[in-house]
């Protein structure tokens, strides 16, 4: 089955749910959005279903700001939130345009975000993603919480208990070495966590841990499973608005 023929379905799928979704949440909550990249190029937007195209990515940031003025959080602050509905913005693997694109952006309208860093895409010098300074930059320059996402990105319940260790550890200590603060905040590749690999990332010292799990957040869950709201190129306003209004939420239990 295709990309296009899997978002028609879901758009669908949305639509009916959305039909007897009341959205009525009996405590406070609060969404995680999980972006990737964003790029100026439509083609390369279109071949990536991470890869927004900064126009709509400029229109959903616009959209929310007018929707929740002054609930929109960095994540490792949202537990301080006392709103009906907070947000947060994160971006996962660590891409070059989350600071020529991103940044700048966010900065111009006061939004802060969490990038979270595979470090070995770091270290490769491969020019899609952010070097060492623009990191860096990212932590001091805005309002950037750089949060880990393991060293080499791999789905860590594969993982032995040493090798996931290792992964947790040393990523989290490379990027206190590098931006001089600490890095408690964590992002699961792959969204691929279980009991053992929970303990081991709470061991390792991280405060906060982002899963891949479609749904909104409640205060009193935890931390470190908090679900996640994924971006895809193929989200027009409306998707982005039926995101954050809980009609896709039906995709938890995929």
């Amino acid at each position: 089955m295709s990309q296009a023929t899997k978002n028609y379905l879901k758009k669908h799928i949305t639509a009916v749910y959305k039909l007897f979704n009341r959205n009525i949440y009996k405590e406070a909550i609060f969404r995680v959005f999980m972006y990737h990249s964003v790029s100026h190029s439509n083609n390369e937007a279109k071949n990536n279903m991470y890869i927004l195209n900064s126009r709509r990515f400029a229109e959903q940031i616009e959209f929310l700001k007018n929707y929740s003025t002054n609930h929109i959080f960095p994540l490792k602050e949202i537990f301080s939130s006392k709103s009906k509905m907070s947000f947060a913005f994160t971006f996962d693997d660590g891409y070059k345009d989350n600071l020529s694109i991103v940044a700048p952006l966010m900065k111009k309208l006061e939004i802060p975000f969490t990038i979270f860093i595979t470090t070995d895409y770091i270290q490769s010098y491969d020019r899609r993603y952010l070097t060492p300074n623009d990191i860096k930059e990212l932590s001091h320059d805005f309002d950037v919480d750089i949060g880990s996402h393991t060293k080499s990105h791999p789905r860590l319940t594969t993982c032995n208990t040493k090798e996931a260790r290792k992964e947790l550890i040393y990523s989290k200590k490379w990027l206190e070495d590098l931006i001089g603060k600490e890095v408690d905040t964590f992002s699961y590749p792959h969204g691929d966590v279980d009991h053992r690999i929970r303990e081991l990332v709470s061991d390792a010292g991280y405060k906060i841990a982002r899963t891949s799990l479609f749904s909104h957040c409640s205060f009193s869950q935890d931390r470190l499973l908090l679900n996640s709201m994924e971006i895809w190129n193929s989200d027009s306003l409306t998707d982005f608005e039926n995101k954050i209004d809980g009609h896709w939420d039906w995709l938890r239990w995929m």
